[in-house]
Parts: structure tokens; sequence; C-alpha cells
């Protein structure tokens, strides 16, 4: 499997957790909550072990203060207040069918 094909499967799994959480019942969208949440907790600590600071909070990969991937994290994991439900399934690639 190629880069574009991961990333691929990635986005598609993703959507699928938010998908899944957003309208399943609530016993469902609790079980696939607490099923993923250790995963997706892994997965953002792996990444931001791949971009490690320094003693002076200077990323390492970005050399800066203002690591990218730490800043995307941060605008990603910001509360969803006013933010509809078109824009999240936007965000996460999924075209709503009309």
């Amino acid at each position: 499997m190629n880069t574009v094909e991961e990333d691929r499967v990635l986005r598609r799994h993703l959507a699928a957790v938010l998908v899944g959480v957003l309208y399943n019942s609530d016993r469902k969208s609790l079980q696939m909550a607490r099923a993923e949440t250790h995963r997706l907790v892994g997965a953002v600590t792996t990444c931001l072990g791949t971009h490690p600071l320094d003693k002076a909070g200077q990323c390492g990969v970005c050399k800066s203060s203002e690591c990218a991937l730490r800043s995307d994290l941060r605008l990603a994991l910001m509360p969803f207040d006013g933010v509809g439900e078109e824009h999240i399934l936007d965000v996460v690639g999924i075209e709503r069918k009309k």
C-alpha cells in the first residue's frame, strides 16, 4: 500500500469513527468511543513524539518554537462551539448525501 492509499484508509477510518459516534444510538456511540479513544490518543501521542521539543521549547523537526504539528493539533482539538455538523463532515472529507 502506498502513502496515498494509506492516507485514504486512515481518513476513511477516522470518518467512520466520527459518523459512528455522531449518528449511532447512545449505547453504540459510547461503545465506539470507548473502543477508539485509546487508539486516537495513542496516535496523537505518537505524532507528538516525532516532533520532540528541546529544553528551550523548540521543535526538533520544525526548528522553531511554533511547531506546525502541535499548532495543527491544537486547532483540531479546540472545542466545537459554534462549529456545525457540515463543517465537521467537511473537515474529515465526508460528502453529505442529499
